[in-house]
């Protein structure tokens, strides 16, 4: 049986304590958890640029013949949650002024992963507290003459990514939010897993691709397709609390191609929201790790 020394012991415990105190002023973490977009979800809202419409009304018997569904499901536009998430907190004391915006003091970290099962490009997307404006002629996407210039594009052999900010809001707001796009590349038939990852602290987004729709369960490669820096809370890019969600060419195009879509965002305090579908409260790693070690420490004495 494997022998722990006294010494190790503790320069064990002492590390994993160490990393507990980190891991508790970063408070918890939310994960939801949706394995397809189907009428049962309850969580998720279409919104286009003429409608908001729950996913119960797109499906079953009354959407085969519905003209405002299948307005909907052929237009472009976005599946979110009906929760908006918590992306930064002010500062105690910004020391701002009446009217001044407030001041970041600190960003939520988040990764997200889901399949793509066809061969059409999808948007995640992390938006403001409002709905980009609608009944706008140009529809969601920027008009011609404005230029939005990406954080980072990158490709590989089965996608090619991009981050940067919405368009959806029009000219007067070029710059707000986060659009990571992927797009299914390469001869490799159609089918991908991805995972996209923000670290807060180093503000750092990356995205990795492999082949295949297994899943978080898939084997994620070490080196993403896409690595770039990002600053969620910079500036008006963002505002405290964002929809988080998808964006197609047409919702059709989200609902039969997202599946197995899981995100885990890091709570910036101690309050717990009404409860909703598909959300649970995690528990850090750090508190399994320490009671995994405790126990041990005192079996292999």
């Amino acid at each position: 049986m494997l022998m722990l020394t006294a010494t190790m012991q503790m320069l064990v415990l002492l590390a994993l304590c160490l990393a507990a105190t980190s891991a508790a002023a970063a408070g918890d973490v939310d994960t939801y958890s949706i394995p397809a977009f189907n009428a049962t979800t309850g969580t998720i809202v279409a919104v286009t640029n003429t409608s908001i419409t729950d996913l119960d009304l797109l499906f079953g018997s009354l959407s085969q013949s519905d003209q405002q569904s299948s307005r909907v499901n052929n237009s472009e536009g976005f599946l979110l949650l009906y929760r908006k998430i918590n992306v930064w907190r002010a500062a105690a004391a910004d020391g701002g002024g009446a009217g001044s915006l407030p001041v970041p003091g600190r960003e939520a970290s988040f990764n997200t992963s889901f399949s793509l099962t066809g061969s059409t490009a999808v948007a995640f997307f992390v938006l403001q507290d409002m709905y980009p404006p609608f009944l706008n002629p140009l529809g969601f996407r920027s008009p011609a003459k404005v230029t939005f210039a990406p954080d980072a594009a990158a490709s590989g052999d089965l996608a090619a990514v991009e981050a940067g900010t919405v368009q959806a809001y029009g000219p007067y707001e070029p710059s707000v939010g986060l659009n990571v796009t992927v797009a299914p590349t390469g001869t490799v038939p159609p089918g991908r897993t991805v995972w996209i990852e923000y670290d807060a602290a180093a503000h750092r987004l990356a995205v990795h691709v492999t082949a295949g729709t297994a899943g978080p369960s898939s084997f994620r490669p070490r080196k993403p397709v896409l690595d770039a820096t990002v600053r969620l809370a910079a500036g008006r890019r963002t505002t405290q609390n964002a929809s988080v969600g998808f964006f197609g060419g047409t919702v059709r195009d989200v609902i039969v191609g997202v599946r197995g879509w899981s995100l885990t965002v890091e709570r910036l305090d101690d309050q717990v929201s009404g409860g909703a579908e598909g959300r649970k409260k995690g528990t850090p790693s750090w508190v399994a790790m320490l009671l995994a070690v405790l126990g041990s420490a005192a079996i292999m004495r």
